[in-house]
């Protein structure tokens, strides 16, 4: 929810064992240093057992759902969708995702099945309002969005990733998600957890920064298999 911030931006604290077997509290007062990489940059500083939640009220009812792009055809989707985004009400959010073509009587048969380009849009303000910020997503050759309880639209997903199947989602957000960015030092993933790629210009700063957190909690660099920052990334001491 672009109106909220994002998910990191609602997370007060959290719990986590250090690879020396210590349960520790990271907070914006309790190891700060610490706490500001566990925000989004996925570098492997410990094992997070438990974290607290910034609710937030929604609903009871919003407009969303899922629209349908042949893949073939990525006009029909407007190709300044980050400044489309950056004009829309910050009541609307937005998910993308290639995936095969559900069996929609809007869709030949032909298409089910192949893949194409799904837009999941979720607007949390007027339900009145919402078409204005939808309408500029694009020609959808199906439009399944309508306006429902947020229960219903939380649990639109559920069937992609299932409780229990331990899945991993991994993805991007070409638009800023709050006015200012987030604490969290975000960084282009590596190609491959055990060789990660040297970080573009406009992130090193902040990789030599995570560097040295990952120098002082983790030197040896025990946890390493997901987006791996090393000790020796660190920035130098002036």
């Amino acid at each position: 929810m672009r109106r909220y911030g994002a998910t990191v931006d609602n997370l007060p604290a959290c719990e986590l064992v250090t690879v020396d077997g210590r349960t520790v509290r990271a907070d914006e007062t309790d190891n700060p240093e610490l706490f500001r990489p566990l925000r989004g940059s996925g570098g492997n500083f410990g094992v997070v057992t438990a974290f607290g939640y910034r609710a937030r009220p929604v609903g009871p009812d919003v407009v969303a759902g899922q629209l349908v792009f042949p893949i073939e055809q990525p006009a029909d989707v407007p190709p300044g969708l980050p400044a489309v985004m950056a004009a829309a009400p910050r009541e609307l959010g937005l998910l993308a995702a290639v995936a095969p073509a559900p069996a929609l009587p809007s869709l030949p048969a032909q298409a089910h099945g192949r893949p194409v380009l799904v837009l999941v849009p979720v607007h949390s303000g007027e339900v009145a309002t919402a078409r204005r910020g939808i309408d500029p997503l694009g020609r959808p050759v199906a439009c399944l969005v309508a306006a429902m309880p947020w229960l219903q639209a939380n649990s639109m997903l559920d069937a992609v990733a299932p409780y229990g199947k331990r899945m991993i989602l991994r993805g991007g957000c070409p638009w800023r998600s709050t006015p200012t960015p987030s604490p969290p030092c975000r960084r282009t993933p590596p190609p491959h957890p055990r060789t990660p790629a040297p970080p573009p210009s406009s992130v090193r700063p902040n990789h030599g920064r995570l560097g040295a957190v990952k120098a002082a909690w983790d030197p040896e660099n025990l946890l390493r298999l997901n987006k791996d920052i090393t000790p020796e990334s660190a920035a130098p001491v002036h």
